[in-house]
């Protein structure tokens, strides 16, 4: 199996571990993806900072956050020196699908992992840390 293949088949093994969640939650891997970004990035709430952070299309960043919006997982509150900025703030509803999304993860990483050593672990690290690098340069 080549490289693009196998990163390609490691991507959609792992979203396997999400489906159930995304479907009780009635969310797509996206809006799961943008909840998790404000999370863990709470001074970077605008729709700007996760088109930086994400990399996707605006249409799809756009879309996830209207639909959070109106199924009561976010709130959209204008910044008070531009009209056109806003902010995004997680509601309580999001903690639920965060808490599991961790489970998730866990239960992930668990199985993707199993019987690999520290050692190996380490030297996976350490690639994954240099091609990110090397695309970074570029």
């Amino acid at each position: 199996m080549d490289m693009k293949e196998l990163f390609h088949t490691i991507s959609l093994k792992r979203k396997f571990y999400f489906d159930d969640l995304l479907e009780e939650l009635d969310l797509n891997f996206m809006e799961l993806e943008v909840l998790d970004f404000l999370n863990h990035e709470p001074n970077r709430n605008t729709f700007t900072e996760i088109i930086k952070s994400k990399g996707y299309a605006k249409s799809h960043i756009s879309s996830a956050i209207s639909n959070l919006i109106d199924k009561g997982y976010l709130a959209k509150e204008p910044a008070p020196n531009n009209k056109k900025v806003f902010y995004l703030r997680l509601l309580e509803k999001s903690e639920y699908a965060l808490m599991q999304q961790e489970i998730c993860i866990k239960n992930y990483q668990k199985t993707a992992f199993r019987g690999i050593t520290k050692e190996e672990l380490d030297t996976f690290q350490t690639v994954l840390m240099k091609i990110e690098s090397n695309l970074t340069e570029e």
